[in-house]
């Protein structure tokens, strides 16, 4: 029997003061997938593009391309990525 254990972690506001410090703690981690999500797409990938020559772990950024969207949406968008695009 073959266990595949998904590790994938999704980090919401992975971009803020404090999200920010969880996502460069876990992207010192080997076979992780890190889904740095917010309302703002720019700050996600900016955040990723810093971290990616240091990063052990595979950054993605995520979030919509409005402002406005509500984090009932944001999450099910998440989850619907998570569930089509794993690894």
């Amino acid at each position: 029997m073959v266990i595949t254990i998904m590790k994938k972690i999704v980090v919401l506001g992975g971009y803020g003061n404090f999200g920010k410090r969880i996502v460069e703690n876990l992207a010192s981690l080997k076979g992780i997938t890190i889904l740095i999500a917010g309302r703002n797409l720019d700050k996600s990938s900016a955040l990723v593009e810093s971290l990616k020559d240091s990063a052990l772990a595979r950054l993605h950024p995520f979030g919509p391309i409005t402002k406005n969207i509500p984090i009932l949406v944001l999450i099910f968008l998440i989850l619907n990525h998570s569930i089509k695009h794993h690894d």
